[in-house]
């Protein structure tokens, strides 16, 4: 056998292997949106692991149909969720975020001054409304740490984080839920469902579930007063075929994650980040 044959199978042979765990069970990513920042920035680049077993606070990319998004899995089959003043609680305990990467929760703020201090915020790299800036307001978004560190070195003598009060009707979630008393910052209670795990069907499920049921049986299941129907018979319970995922943007106000679009389906899952490299 040549030297060159002699390099050339294990060569192939490497590059194969290579193929195959990108095809099946490793993939680089390029982050495109700012769903996840300040945790993920636009053109970071991270490792994906496919078909992973999905886990709370496990980043995520979802595949949305012709879109690739990155969220944050905050809940999974079987487990209440409840968002109660922008703080997400999970089986009665407030979320705790992970820090692989560590979690850098950016939210919306209004900050007063009474001096310009466009300059100090350009030189963070922190957006603003301009509009709202000639009148001595900033609205701002940002994670903990940069806006305590921005508060230090300024002269704003009013912050406030902007969230919607309860009971005030959100029409962005209608996606997700018509129920009027809802919105992003304020939720009932949440059931994650899972694939074998039956439910009651009655009005209030009914809202939670029908864009799932619709998916998994190609019926519109209807709500006629108290009654549900599939396919026009009555019906008092269902069993779901698949697991769902609630995801939130580590980006707040954000709007492509589980409370604009709902539960997401386990084959809506592409893998989960395991390595951040830039």
């Amino acid at each position: 056998m040549s030297v060159q044959k002699q390099w050339a199978v294990p060569l192939i042979a490497a590059l194969l292997f290579v193929l195959i765990l990108r095809m099946y069970f490793f993939s680089f990513y390029i982050v495109q949106s700012e769903n996840m920042n300040n945790t993920l920035q636009k053109k970071d680049i991270v490792l994906i692991k496919k078909n992973a077993k999905i886990k709370k606070n496990n980043i995520v990319l979802i595949q949305q149909k012709a879109n690739k998004l990155f969220s944050r899995c905050v809940a999974v089959p079987g487990d209440t969720l409840l968002i109660r003043k922008a703080e997400i609680f999970l089986n009665g305990h407030k979320f705790k975020q992970g820090n692989r990467p560590q979690a850098k929760i950016s939210e919306a703020y209004i900050l007063k001054t009474n001096r310009f201090t466009q300059k100090l915020l350009w030189d963070k790299k922190i957006s603003f409304d301009k509009q709202l800036s000639y009148f001595g307001l900033y609205k701002i978004n940002t994670d903990e740490k940069t806006l305590k560190d921005l508060i230090k070195n300024s002269n704003f003598y009013s912050i406030k984080k902007i969230t919607l009060p309860a009971g005030i009707f959100d029409d962005h979630i209608r996606n997700f839920v018509n129920r009027f008393y809802w919105n992003v910052d304020n939720t009932g209670k949440i059931i994650i469902p899972g694939k074998g795990m039956k439910i009651e069907l009655n009005p209030y499920n009914y809202e939670l579930y029908k864009k799932i049921i619709k998916n998994e049986t190609g019926n519109l299941p209807k709500r006629i007063h108290s009654k549900i129907y599939i396919e026009g018979k009555p019906v008092k319970t269902y069993t779901f075929k698949k697991d769902y995922y609630f995801v939130i943007n580590d980006n707040r106000p954000t709007k492509e994650d589980s409370r604009y679009l709902g539960f997401i389906c386990e084959d809506e899952i592409i893998g989960k980040l395991v390595l951040k490299l830039k």
